[in-house]
Order: C-alpha cells, then sequence, then structure tokens
C-alpha cells in the first residue's frame, strides 16, 4: 500500500465503496423488479380467478337457497315470482363459468372444472324440473326430485368450486410467501453489502490515515532535530508515495548539511592552523632581531 501514492490509495478506497454503493442500488433495483413483476403475475390470474370463482360460488349459493325455498314453500306461485332471477342467475354464472375456464392452467385445475361442469348440468336440469313440478302444483315430485337429485349434485357442485377457490388462494398464499421471501433475502443482502461497504471504508480510512500521519509525524520530527542542529539521527523511507519522498528529502538536506557542517570545521581548522603558524614565525622574526640589536 505504501508504494502507492496517496492520490491513488484515496481513488482505490472511494472506488471501492462506490462500487459497493452502486451493487446495493443495483441489486435494490433488480430486487425491486423482481418482487414488482411477481405481484403483477399474483393480480393478473391467481387472484382474478380467486375473485371469479368466489363470486360464483356466492351466485351459487344464492340459487341453492332459493331453489330450496321454492321446495319448501306451500306458495306454488314461488317458482313463477323467482323465474326471473333464476334465469339471470343462470346466464350470470355461465358468464363466470366462461371467464374462469379461460385462466385455468394446470391439469388439476382442467379436471376438477370438468367436474364442476357435470354437476352443473345435473344441478341445472334438477331445479328447472323443481320449478316446473312447483308451478303444476306437483309438490310429491318437486321434493323427490329436490332430495334425489338437486341435493347431491348441489352440493357436489359447491364442494367442486370449493375446491377450486381454495387451490388459487393456496397459489395467492404462496405467491405471497415467495414475494415475502424475496423481499427478506433482498433486505438481508442489501443490509450485508451496506455493512461490507461500512467496514470497507473504516478499514480504508484507518489505513490511509496512519500510512500519511505516521510518515508525516517521523517527517516533521526530523525537521524539528534537523532545526535542533542534531544531524546524527537516521532517515530512513523505502516507502514510495509522497510521505517517503518527503523523508528521502530530508535525509538528502540533513547529508548535505553534514557535509556543510563538515566543509566548515575544515575550513576553520585549517585558519586556525594557519593562525598559529603566524603568530608562531612573528614571535621568531622578534627573537632574531633582538639578537641582532644586541
Amino acid at each position: 500500500m505504501n508504494n502507492l501514492s496517496i492520490g491513488k490509495r484515496l481513488a482505490l478506497a472511494f472506488g471501492l465503496v462506490l462500487l459497493l454503493t452502486a451493487m446495493i442500488t443495483l441489486l435494490g433495483l433488480w430486487r425491486l423488479q423482481g418482487t414488482s413483476q411477481a405481484t403483477a403475475e399474483m393480480m393478473a390470474e391467481p387472484l382474478t380467478k380467486e375473485r371469479l370463482i368466489g363470486d360464483w360460488y356466492r351466485n351459487i349459493q344464492t340459487g341453492v337457497r332459493r331453489t330450496t325455498a321454492i321446495v319448501k314453500s306451500n306458495d306454488p306461485a314461488l317458482a313463477t315470482f323467482f323465474a326471473d332471477e333464476a334465469k339471470a342467475s343462470s346466464k350470470a354464472s355461465g358468464e363466470y363459468q366462461k371467464s374462469i375456464e379461460a385462466l385455468l392452467r394446470t391439469d388439476e385445475e382442467l379436471a376438477l372444472f370438468k367436474s364442476i361442469s357435470a354437476h352443473r348440468k345435473v344441478y341445472l336440469s334438477s331445479r328447472d324440473e323443481i320449478s316446473k313440478f312447483k308451478k303444476d302444483g306437483d309438490v310429491a315430485q318437486a321434493t323427490k326430485v329436490f332430495d334425489e337429485v338437486f341435493t347431491p349434485a348441489s352440493n357436489a357442485f359447491i364442494a367442486d368450486v370449493q375446491k377450486l377457490l381454495d387451490r388459487q388462494r393456496e397459489s395467492i398464499d404462496a405467491s405471497a410467501a415467495r414475494i415475502h421471501a424475496t423481499n427478506a433475502s433482498s433486505r438481508n443482502l442489501i443490509l450485508a453489502l451496506g455493512l461490507l461497504a461500512v467496514v470497507v471504508g473504516g478499514v480504508f480510512a484507518v489505513v490511509i490515515t496512519r500510512g500519511v500521519t505516521g510518515p508525516i509525524a517521523a517527517a516533521v520530527n526530523a525537521a524539528q532535530r534537523v532545526a535542533a542542529g542534531d544531524l546524527g539521527q537516521t532517515i530512513d523511507s523505502t516507502a514510495r508515495d509522497e510521505t517517503g519522498v518527503l523523508l528521502r528529502a530530508l535525509k538528502d538536506m540533513q547529508a548535505r548539511l553534514q557535509t556543510v557542517l563538515r566543509d566548515v570545521r575544515d575550513n576553520a581548522e585549517g585558519v586556525a592552523t594557519a593562525s598559529a603558524e603566524i603568530a608562531s614565525g612573528n614571535n621568531d622574526l622578534s627573537a632574531r632581531t633582538e639578537q641582532q640589536a644586541s
């Protein structure tokens, strides 16, 4: 790491943090798109089928109760009274049946729907027979058809529709569970990447800070000692970054100052020696002059 410049180290650290941030953003968008698509798919068919089948189920139950009321009533005019309502109910059921059949996909759904259609035919024919017998005043025959044909057919009809409704609700629950699992895994993964980004950023912050402040502190200490006249300290650095360049520059300055100081000392010693020799020569000359005068 010390072989990289401070600028490159900072660029590497910020680059990794930005890369992790971009990954978190892209992951969030990707998972959000997946959740949105799964929700749209759930709304497109399973939920639509569930609503249609639920409405059909309620319509069938209303029809069963209406036919039961006709059979149990002593008023023969009740069948005529409910005739238009029964006709509208049959029309609505037929529309529900067509809409639901177009949305069925699995073999299980198709087989169940086939059974429903068979029960519905018996249900409709027995219902119409009951209404006819009641209009004609044949209560005994109407009751017989109700007990022996209509009731078993309507129970089987409603039971199969309920099964089909349950299948759709199971499908919706499964889709909701998958969406929930996707959301949970997305949340955990984003949290993990976010934590990783924090850890990476923190590690690089500590490493870069130590890599910069340590050598700078050493350089400041070396400069202060040089300023105080201490040229004997050891200054060394193998780092190739700016702090290493600074320490090596201080080392070169220290070596040059040592050279200058050595030259100054040598020159001072030479001057002192020359002065001593001159003084000694002057003394000898004075002594000879005095001897000649004597």
